[in-house]
């Protein structure tokens, strides 16, 4: 099945990040983008280090933040708790990381099609309201 454009985009937008969580939106999208407080979340959970350290690496982790903001948040927030590691990889590879949060012009319209798409493909559905299904059970 061929994979459009739209596709291979996505927002991580789960208020507690799990790996089980990031697998999924890997499944998904090419790139996952989080937001700048995604950092604050791995510093609360040792196990996301790794993981978020291996997909940075590996081009599909991108933080919705400009470059010059992003290093200057990193000596300024709360991330001094962030694995030395990690927060260095982030902070020498800002630019690598870090995705324009500019939307593209056409924005409402991929979300529109986008969600045209999804609400008509039965299976993905099923797979979506599995995923929620299996979050409350788990809390």
């Amino acid at each position: 099945m061929k994979r459009d454009n739209v596709r291979t985009r996505g927002v991580f937008l789960y208020d507690e990040p799990t790996i089980e969580k990031l697998k999924a939106c890997t499944f998904f999208w090419k790139n996952v983008v989080v937001f700048e407080s995604y950092l604050s979340d791995v510093v609360q959970n040792s196990d996301l280090v790794d993981v978020t350290l291996t997909l940075f690496k590996k081009d599909v982790l991108k933080i919705c933040e400009t470059p010059n903001d992003l290093k200057s948040g990193l000596n300024d927030k709360i991330y001094y708790s962030l694995d030395k590691d990690l927060w260095e990889y982030i902070y020498h590879n800002a630019e690598k990381v870090t995705i324009a949060p500019n939307l593209p012009k056409d924005a409402e319209q991929i979300i529109r099609e986008s969600t045209e798409r999804d609400s008509k493909d039965a299976d993905l559905q099923v797979l979506v309201d599995t995923i929620i299904h299996s979050g409350i059970e788990n809390k």
